[in-house]
């Protein structure tokens, strides 16, 4: 994804903050906190062992009472993995509302749209809290069902050896013995449970980590070959010739969901030659030219480097091969004649008169009231 700039984001600007922030930071919790757990379960195997050796039956009894609460708390696994998604969806959007709204202050102000995008924000915010409730809720009845493990299996033991403690089969060492089995037993069953939600929750956090990053969960690492062009057997002494043409053949290139963009673009740039693209606006020349340098997906086409096919585009035209300037306004708040000056002196005008004859904005300028010192607020917006 980020290796081609130009092309639609494959995620909304909030989820892409949960994704490099709270989802990194759960990964990362994960492995840190799951080794930590080993020695503790080889202390659970010791205890088993040794629990066998006192009372078989009593321990077997014990060990289907464990299966029984994980196969509960299993039962909850969908529905928890469920909502555990659509609390980290909703609260993307809240945070990704929250973006827009603040950075285009200006323009909700200007359309007098403050109520409307209040609105907008609660409702998402009221989903977000819905969802983030069902989501406690199962995982509460994971821990819930865990905690009680303990005592349901004290109760178990009681029964089991109450009819042979008189006769001196099961003594009240052996009972206590088993109690402080029991209670790590439980602490055992407790980490499994925390070691699933975990696992779950960082199950999520890697789908959306792979979704911001352009991938899909669980495919092989990315199978791109060298940015070079395709090269004939033979030796070859300069892997990189200087430029002699580059030659765009059948380009077509599209904005996802929009339709808008170029086709079947044939194309011819030679060296010391200077080619113009010009056009009116919208009418596909940075898309044209985001294409070529494999900013944008292509559908088809080729780019051809002195007769040679480019197999990725976005890796092999880059400096020092070639270089782009995009067309990326960036904007002071200040005035005009500020923003095209930026401090350079100008005491008789001739600076930003000449400026405004290279850039043609003289009949921009002519439409604004205040002409050179109209105030341009944030972004532009005036």
């Amino acid at each position: 994804a980020l290796r081609r700039p130009g092309a639609a984001a494959g995620t909304a600007p909030g989820e892409t903050l949960r994704a490099v922030g709270e989802d990194v930071d759960e990964t990362g919790f994960f492995v840190a906190w799951a080794p930590t757990n080993l020695a503790h379960w080889l202390f659970v195997i010791a205890s088993v062992t040794l629990m066998m050796r006192i009372d078989a039956v009593v321990t077997c009894a014990l060990l289907v009472l464990l299966v029984l609460i994980t196969a509960v708390t299993g039962a909850v696994h969908g529905r928890f993995l469920r909502y555990r998604r659509a609390t980290r969806t909703a609260s993307a959007q809240v945070a990704g509302a929250l973006r827009e709204a603040v950075g285009n202050v200006r323009a909700v102000q200007a359309a007098a749209a403050e109520e409307h995008v209040g609105a907008h924000i609660g409702r998402l915010d009221d989903a977000r809290a819905r969802a983030a409730v069902r989501e406690e809720l199962f995982a509460g009845v994971q821990r819930t069902v865990i905690a009680n493990a303990a005592p349901v299996g004290v109760g178990v033991v009681l029964l089991l050896t109450s009819g042979r403690a008189g006769h001196g089969a099961f003594s009240v060492g052996d009972l206590a013995l088993f109690m402080f089995y029991l209670q790590i037993l439980a602490e055992a069953l407790a980490s499994i449970g925390i070691l699933s939600v975990r696992l779950q929750r960082v199950s999520v956090a890697l789908g959306r980590i792979a979704g911001f990053r352009g991938e899909t969960p669980h495919a092989p690492p990315g199978e791109a070959g060298p940015g070079a062009p395709a090269r004939k057997a033979g030796p070859d002494p300069d892997p990189y010739p200087p430029l002699r043409e580059l030659t765009v053949r059948g380009l077509t290139a599209r904005h996802p969901g929009t339709g808008h963009g170029v086709h079947d673009i044939d194309l011819s740039v030679v060296r010391h030659g200077v080619t113009v693209v010009t056009g009116g606006v919208g009418s596909g020349k940075s898309t044209l030219l985001r294409a070529v340098l494999g900013l944008l997906p292509c559908e088809r086409g080729t780019v051809l480097w002195n007769g040679e096919p480019v197999a990725d585009p976005s890796a092999f035209l880059v400096a020092p091969r070639c270089g782009y300037t995009p067309q990326a306004p960036r904007l002071f708040s200040g005035s005009v004649r500020e923003n095209v000056l930026l401090g350079t002196a100008d005491d008789d005008g001739t600076v930003l008169a000449g400026a405004v004859r290279t850039a043609v904005l003289g009949p921009d300028l002519a439409a604004m009231r205040e002409g050179p010192d109209t105030v341009v607020g944030p972004r532009g917006l005036r």
